[in-house]
């Protein structure tokens, strides 16, 4: 009878850590799980406004800190399974282009910083959370993770000194923020680099895909004739594309709506 009690508490536990839990909530589209089931060193997903490219990064970071997991979509057939986590801590960049960006937009889908709205639990529970440095802008996990919201308008000079585990761009930042992240490499430690962004960065802001496009977008092109031969042909990069007709939780009246106002 106690081995049933304790199967059924365990069950209940479970189903309630699924109603709660941002990362076991999570549905992801299509394009979304291509690009966190990526296993090489560096990813990109580019695509329109509101296909959910930020929410995909976002996934990423919270998995690989709470869980030392990029894909949500493991740790989500884990957690049925009934698995424990127990991985090394690992450092996290997470990068906006402003600090503006970063508080009302990427450490809002992450947890909960004061300005988020969103109905949705947050990605990263409460009851995970050591502390939140505002001064720093540094979010500590229980398990020792940390994740450091950076912004490139500070330049690469805030981007020194430091080495992570995974350096996750929110947008294309300037070449020498970028480079500057991606040598941040500590002993035999593997960099893996994450990153989301639009073809053009927010108006009057510094970044978009400028100098990516040439270093990074045409090499891979000549991989293959599609962007699944690409990415297969490529040794480090995988990079995928979504539009807004991507994300099927937008209303079609919508997308002609945002479509009707675009620049031809």
């Amino acid at each position: 009878m106690a081995d049933l009690r304790t199967i059924a508490e365990a069950i209940e536990l479970l189903a309630a850590r699924q109603r709660t839990d941002g990362i076991l909530l999570a549905d992801l589209f299509a394009h979304q799980a291509k690009f966190c089931a990526s296993e090489k060193s560096e990813a990109w997903i580019f695509g329109a406004n509101r296909c959910g490219k930020t929410e995909a990064a976002a996934l990423i970071a919270a998995a690989y800190a709470r869980f030392g997991i990029l894909d949500p979509r493991k740790v989500q057939a884990l957690v049925k399974l009934g698995a424990t986590f127990d991985h090394a801590p690992v450092r996290i960049w997470a990068i906006s282009l402003t600090n503006e960006l970063s508080r009302n937009i990427f450490q809002a889908k992450l947890f909960d910083n004061g300005a988020r709205i969103d109905p949705r639990p947050p990605l990263i529970p409460a009851s995970e959370i050591a502390g939140w440095n505002i001064t720093t802008q540094t979010l500590k996990l229980k398990n020792g993770s940390i994740i450091i919201f950076n912004s490139a308008e500070g330049g690469r000079d805030v981007f020194q000194a430091q080495d992570v585990d995974l350096a996750l761009f929110d947008e294309v930042p300037p070449k020498e923020v970028y480079n500057e992240g991606a040598f941040r490499i500590g002993g035999g430690r593997r960099l893996l680099i994450r990153g989301a962004a639009t073809i053009l960065p927010p108006s009057g802001m510094a970044g978009g895909i400028s100098w990516m496009f040439p270093d990074k977008v045409i090499p891979w092109q000549t991989r293959g004739a599609t962007p699944a031969a690409c990415n297969a042909a490529s040794p480090t990069i995988d990079i995928f594309t979504a539009g807004m007709k991507d994300n099927p939780t937008i209303l079609a009246e919508e997308i002609a709506r945002l479509a009707s106002v675009m620049p031809s």
